[in-house]
């Protein structure tokens, strides 16, 4: 601040400077209404100072090829009316803002339709000669932006000549002879979008399928008379504005046969083969009669024996003729004679009406026919033996009468081939003695007279099974596994291994019967019970260990029978008597406890489930810890030294015992 002399403050100016902002910019664009009617240039003057109009130059429109300038527009205001707009219109039209400085400002260049600009199509004939166009041009010619005035042409081929098409240039324009307004159109010479003249050529070509026919004929005259079956009309498809001439074809003046007659001329004699004459010709070939040839006549009389000619037994009559005699003959004596076939008898002749010395027609077939005699006949037959084990048991014949000529076969029957029982064996072969013929119930063949047909026998194969049966519901823990089923042949013998020892238990040696497989649980236990007793009293062999037997005629079960060893009497302990004297050795027997009965449980009938299986037939070396035996580990002789009857005695007691026990619970549970 200022001061006055006295020091104090005195008034003071500070004025503000400013300048032109660089940045401070506008644009003046110059466009097209559309760039298909017309371009301008420059499009624009940008980055002016809003200040001023210092680079602001105008712009000059340019009209496309059939358009022409129409104004510069602001907005919908035209400002000018000169292609080139100027620089100082541009300015006086420019737009301010708000602070009344320059603002983007847009000019539009528009553009009308030159309607002195105009094109024309034309259409001409490629070869008159062969074809004309209607109308040759269009009428009116037509603004190049437009189509109005173009309306096509048509094309007209003349006779023998086809339209192909029309082109413009080598530019297929259409296939059809009439090209339409739309079809020139979209083939008009074209810049852009401006139309130019074009010419629209229609193209025309040989039409072979345009023909005409032409025709000759030649016939064949046998003794004055044509033959109308052997005339031949030649004929030639030409071009239609070909000469109404046809040429002669090769081989149609061919002579021909005609029996009994020759060739003997032509008329007209001058025509050869490949001469032109004219459409509608007769050529006529002329024939005499040859007295030189003949013919031969006759007849056949023939044997037919049941629908087949026996051509060892026929035969033909025949004489010579003029060719053109009647085709007759006469039937000579004796040529009808009636022969003997053996297992044929005469049936007739056909045709039945004809004799010796008949006039029959050429070629006559006579048939003197047989037919089959079936009372001629002979005997065959063939015999079946039953051979069981080498050994013929039975022999049968059958016999049959069979017609005189068939082959001395005979039809095997499904009856004779039947299979007789004998216990344990079953057929296994047929065989043909002699012969390489296969015979079978399911296949009819045939043998020949006197065959024998033996039918083989062998053994039968049954199925062997071991299995464990229980006395009593006592059973073991775990039992020794048995070995799989196996197959044996009825009679074969074979090793049975040997009984199991299970601690605690008895085993029955083995027995063996038809395996039915029975499945009632008490059925099985009195099975088992009754089984007992038929081995004590004899009626079943039991089979000791590590022996043999012999496979039966039926599958087979061989089981042994477990039953719990009877618990043993335990020693009463003596009571002490008041007196001070001990009681000496050899007193008063004590009374035994009586056992408390137990309630056996239902067990299910057939073998139990068998443990992890030791190797059979192995040498048991102990005891397995969880008490299965090896099984087969046992020989014929055990160590336990019971007394068999005893021991047997002991086990129906206790089965007796289990089977009442079982069957009264079972009773009281049924009530």
């Amino acid at each position: 601040l200022e001061t006055d002399e006295d020091d104090l403050y005195v008034d003071i100016t500070f004025t503000a400077k400013f300048k032109a902002d660089p940045e401070a910019k506008y644009t003046v664009t110059y466009k097209s209404e559309s760039a298909a009617k017309g371009s301008v240039n420059p499009t624009e003057n940008a980055d002016i100072q809003k200040l001023g109009t210092t680079g602001i130059t105008g712009s000059t429109a340019q009209p496309a090829t059939g358009y022409k300038f129409a104004g510069w527009y602001k907005d919908n205001e035209l400002v000018s009316s000169e292609a080139a707009l100027a620089a100082t219109t541009v300015i006086g039209k420019l737009n301010t803002d708000e602070d009344d400085l320059y603002a983007d400002t847009e000019f539009e260049a528009r553009f009308e339709i030159d309607e002195t600009k105009t094109y024309k199509a034309k259409y001409v004939s490629e070869n008159e000669t062969y074809g004309t166009v209607s109308p040759t041009e269009d009428a009116e010619e037509s603004q190049v932006l437009g189509t109005a005035n173009v309306k096509g042409s048509t094309a007209t081929a003349k006779t023998g000549y086809k339209f192909t098409g029309w082109y413009n240039g080598t530019e297929l324009a259409s296939e059809d002879a009439e090209l339409t307004a739309a079809e020139a159109i979209a083939k008009l010479n074209k810049e852009g979008a401006v139309y130019k003249n074009t010419t629209f050529t229609a193209h025309f070509d040989v039409d072979n399928g345009q023909t005409k026919t032409l025709s000759y004929k030649v016939q064949h005259s046998v003794a004055g008379t044509v033959q109308t079956a052997d005339t031949q009309e030649y004929k030639a498809t030409v071009w239609v504005n070909d000469p109404d001439t046809i040429e002669v074809k090769t081989g149609s003046l061919a002579k021909k046969e005609y029996t009994g007659y020759k060739y003997d001329s032509q008329d007209p004699a001058e025509v050869t083969e490949g001469s032109l004459v004219n459409k509608g010709q007769v050529i006529t070939l002329n024939y005499i009669k040859d007295d030189s040839v003949t013919k031969t006549v006759g007849y056949v009389v023939q044997y037919e024996i049941d629908g087949v000619v026996d051509a060892n037994n026929s035969k033909a009559y025949s004489k010579k003729v003029w060719v053109n005699d009647p085709d007759t003959i006469t039937v000579e004596a004796g040529s009808l004679e009636q022969k003997t076939f053996e297992g044929y008898k005469f049936i007739g002749q056909n045709p039945a009406n004809i004799k010796e010395g008949d006039e029959v027609k050429n070629e006559t077939v006579i048939t003197l026919r047989y037919q089959k005699d079936e009372d001629q006949t002979k005997d065959v037959a063939y015999t079946v033996n039953h051979v069981v084990d080498g050994t013929v048991r039975d022999t049968a014949n059958y016999p049959t009468k069979v017609w005189v000529n068939d082959p001395s076969e005979i039809e095997v029957t499904k009856d004779s081939l039947a299979a007789k029982d004998y216990v344990g064996y079953e057929v296994q072969d047929i065989e043909v003695v002699g012969s390489d013929v296969v015979i079978s119930e399911d296949v009819v063949s045939k043998v020949t007279d006197g065959t024998v047909i033996n039918l083989i026998y062998g053994p039968r194969t049954y199925t062997i099974r071991y299995e464990y049966r229980f006395a009593t519901d006592d059973r073991p823990d775990t039992l020794p596994a048995l070995p799989a089923s196996f197959e044996v042949k009825y009679g074969q013998e074979f090793d049975v291994i040997d009984v199991p020892t299970i601690e605690g238990y008895t085993l029955t040696f083995w027995s063996m019967e038809e395996d039915k497989e029975n499945t009632s649980v008490i059925s099985k236990m009195i099975d088992a019970f009754q089984k007992f007793l038929d081995i004590i009293t004899g009626k079943i062999k039991a089979s000791a260990a590590g022996t043999t037997m012999k496979a039966p005629a039926y599958n087979a079960v061989i089981y042994t029978v477990i039953s719990a060893n009877p618990a043993p009497t335990p020693t009463p302990t003596p009571t002490p008597t008041p007196t001070p004297d001990p009681t000496p050795a050899g007193g008063d027997d004590p009374t035994p406890a009586a056992p408390t009965p137990v309630t056996p449980a239902p067990v299910a009938a057939g073998p139990a489930p068998a443990p992890a299986a030791a190797v059979l037939g192995a040498t048991r070396e102990g005891t397995a810890a969880n008490g299965a035996a090896v099984l087969g580990s046992r020989r014929a002789k055990t160590d336990d030294q019971t007394d068999d009857t005893s021991r047997a005695f002991s086990i129906v007691i206790a089965a007796a015992v289990a089977i009442s026990l079982f069957v009264t619970r079972k009773k009281k549970e049924e009530e």
